[in-house]
């Protein structure tokens, strides 16, 4: 019988729960992922954030608890990570009542993740096991490229082990990441590549790969994503640095270095905020687009 219906389609996963997700028509967006606002923006940033910090704080822990209870799927998603990589077991007990919004690829991520916790044993062993299995999503994995916001429950999981993985290596507890027989996404790639480097020569060597391009193509973007997983302090005055030695550049680096400082303002000190002033201001002395001048006014809000 084929799951697939004109309006949807139907998972069963694992434990034998159907679930249903509608697409919408324009643009292929699940419809139980709305367009957030800025409070849920940086929610979900800061989930993500979090998978990179050694051990969360008491105040961060208190965070990961209320993004579990969001209304927004795709932060409680990265909450659920972070109840994983920091062994949050204080949550499992929030994360077993059922969280995300109903038929989600969040309430069923989490069922998962309360189901692995409880069991007591290593979860990340686990949850290998269970990529042996079938997942909500698997009929649909073939047509990922053409979805936009596409994450079934196996990537979800295969996320897990390849951050856990990866904070190892960077933590120098492992020389290499066990990535074997795991089906990595372009921005898992990237990241396993730069692993192995120092936090300072990875931001470095992103920053010199994105400082070079003439056209934006997804790597690059995925490029800034890993920038992202480095602790703030590393890469943000890296990023002012590098956009006022390439001022008088010629490609796409400059929207893509200020890009990758957006909704992270707010970690900018008083002297480098000037300097992201004295930036903006200097590029629109030239002929820029529309489409930039939305990001130079979007940078400039986080400034005030």
């Amino acid at each position: 019988m084929d799951r697939r219906r004109p309006n949807g389609v139907n998972w069963k996963n694992f434990y034998g729960v159907t679930v249903a997700a509608v697409m919408l028509p324009v643009g292929c967006v699940w419809a139980n992922i709305p367009i957030p606002t800025r409070a849920q923006s940086m929610q979900w940033i800061r989930m993500q954030e979090m998978h990179w910090v050694a051990a969360l704080s008491a105040q961060q822990v208190h965070q990961v608890r209320s993004a579990l209870g969001s209304g927004y799927n795709p932060a409680v998603e990265e909450a659920l990570i972070n109840v994983i990589l920091h062994g949050l077991d204080d949550l499992v007990p929030v994360v077993g009542d059922g969280v995300g919004t109903p038929k989600s690829v969040a309430r069923q991520f989490g069922k998962i993740c309360a189901d692995v916790l409880n069991i007591g044993t290593n979860p990340f062993q686990q949850l290998r096991a269970i990529l042996s299995a079938e997942l909500p999503g698997d009929d649909l994995i073939a047509q990922g490229d053409k979805l936009e916001s596409f994450r079934p429950v196996r990537y979800l999981v295969t996320s897990v082990i390849v951050f856990d993985q990866i904070r190892a290596v960077r933590t120098g507890q492992k020389k290499e990441a066990d990535l074997a027989g795991l089906e990595l996404s372009l921005f898992e790639k990237e990241l396993a590549k730069f692993s192995g480097l120092g936090a300072g020569a990875a931001v470095a060597g992103i920053l010199d790969q994105l400082s070079k391009v003439r056209v934006i193509t997804p790597r690059e973007t995925t490029l800034i994503q890993v920038l992202h997983t480095y602790p703030p302090q590393k890469y943000l005055p890296a990023v002012l640095d590098k956009l006022e030695l390439d001022g008088e550049s010629e490609g796409y680096e400059t929207t893509l270095l200020l890009r990758s400082l957006s909704f992270r303002c707010d970690k900018l000190s008083k002297g480098d905020k000037a300097r992201l002033r004295y930036i903006i201001d200097s590029v629109r002395h030239e002929d820029i687009s529309p489409s930039f001048e939305m990001t130079l006014s979007a940078l400039e809000s986080e400034l005030q």
